[in-house]
């Protein structure tokens, strides 16, 4: 896997262990294995470095769908070349960002590029594409495997996706949640939960305190109707 070792270290951290996030990364290795011979459709949005879609396409077979969504034109060039490296040829990069509407932004970009920020003015931003992503996805009723980590754009992202989360599709969602000057992580879970969402945190810490946190928090949320 290609890293910018040099202006993170917790990606050379990756490089060392080559995991991050091992609850998560765990989790959603079992459900690919368990899931290897579905037709299923994997997203991962905010995918900086791409290292959810290439542990997709490493488990899944070559007839899945993998779609990396990554507005930060840096990130994107790396998972291309992460995909090229790895003869991975079932991902497939979308330079832009999703949320509430179609139309353009600005992006934060940050010197550690996975914080670059969607609708942040401050500081150095460049302007990207954005629309919902009820309109990235087809009509099928594949299982939807999620991983949803978007440096505090997680309402505007759930926002785009209404259609979806008010289909009956099978959905799996590996998030991160992020408590901004806008909402806290109740905000994203009571939102899932109603939408037939069931879900655990998957950090040594209650729910309570995840919804409240104003830290980084993985969780884990699925709904099933078949």
């Amino acid at each position: 896997m290609l890293l910018d070792i040099v202006n993170h270290g917790m990606k050379a951290k990756l490089l060392i262990d080559r995991i991050t996030d091992p609850e998560t990364t765990k989790r959603f290795k079992q459900l690919l294995s368990n899931m290897s011979e579905t037709d299923v459709c994997v997203w991962e949005i905010g995918a900086h470095q791409g290292y959810y879609s290439l542990i997709a396409a490493n488990i899944l077979e070559s007839n899945n769908d993998i779609h990396a969504i990554e507005p930060d034109l840096r990130n994107v060039e790396r998972i291309k070349k992460n995909a090229e490296l790895n003869k991975y040829e079932n991902i497939t990069v979308h330079p832009i960002a999703v949320g509430s509407e179609y139309g353009q932004t600005s992006i934060q970009l940050s010197n550690r590029t996975y914080l670059s920020k969607v609708g942040e003015s401050e500081g150095e931003t460049t302007v990207v594409n954005i629309m919902p992503f009820d309109e990235l996805i087809d009509d099928s009723d594949r299982p939807l495997i999620i991983r949803l980590d978007a440096e505090y754009y997680e309402k505007e992202i759930l926002s785009g996706m209404s259609k979806l989360l008010q289909s009956k599709r099978d959905i799996v969602i590996f998030g991160e949640l992020h408590h901004s000057k806008d909402y806290t992580g109740s905000d994203i879970l009571s939102e899932l939960k109603y939408y037939d969402f069931e879900y655990e945190i998957l950090e040594d810490i209650s729910v309570e305190k995840a919804e409240e946190a104003n830290k980084n928090i993985e969780f884990f949320a699925e709904r099933h109707y078949k």
